[in-house]
């Protein structure tokens, strides 16, 4: 099997997506940014790779000592990356479906890949629990924080103490707790927990 090149992708990164072509090799992968600069991924470190329909055309996540997000793969090497993850990385993978219609109910849970997943039958969504900057439990709710992005879901408390476990070492936690302190506006019983920088009730 010969190696498969693919141009005129994109890795995301924290601050900016940037062109990239990739090379896949019984080696590993390597990425090459505008810059000259390389980034290689042994084939001993690569512990999954997942395949899904983006905005941009097929999205790639490769999960090595750090997660690599590739947009904008043409459909047309689907099958031979397919092939060679099969052959020379030793991982099945598939092209993922993701949910687009039922989006408004589902069940949360943390996946093998350190995901917060958000799915009924299939995904509808996912947060790299790295990305988490803070998690409350409000009643029978879970607020999840991200970059600038709150998110609440209806969950139970095992799920959130699962996840609050497997990504305690970026979340802070709260200072001081009142309970059920009554409030005027908005008009209930809250409980009002105090961080470094802010409250939330």
């Amino acid at each position: 099997m010969e190696v498969l090149t693919i141009e005129k992708c994109f890795m995301k990164t924290d601050r900016e997506e940037n062109s990239v072509t990739m090379k896949f090799a019984k080696e590993g992968i390597a990425m090459k940014l505008p810059t000259q600069q390389v980034i290689t991924v042994e084939c001993d470190s690569i512990k999954n790779i997942e395949l899904f329909r983006g905005v941009r055309g097929v999205s790639l996540r490769v999960f090595a000592d750090v997660i690599y997000y590739i947009n904008n793969i043409n459909e047309n090497h689907i099958d031979d990356l397919k092939k060679i993850c099969s052959e020379w990385y030793k991982i099945n993978i598939y092209l993922k479906e993701l949910e687009i219609e039922n989006v408004n109910f589902g069940e949360l849970e943390v996946n093998n890949n350190l995901f917060v997943e958000f799915r009924n039958d299939k995904t509808i969504f996912d947060i790299p629990i790295a990305s988490i900057d803070s998690i409350a439990d409000i009643r029978n709710e879970v607020s999840i924080r991200f970059d600038n992005v709150e998110v609440r879901f209806v969950t139970d408390k095992t799920t959130v103490s699962e996840i609050k476990d497997l990504c305690n070492r970026n979340i802070e936690d709260d200072i001081y707790t009142l309970d059920e302190v009554t409030v005027v506006n908005p008009r209930g019983k809250n409980n009002i927990r105090l961080y470094k920088d802010y409250f939330r009730m």
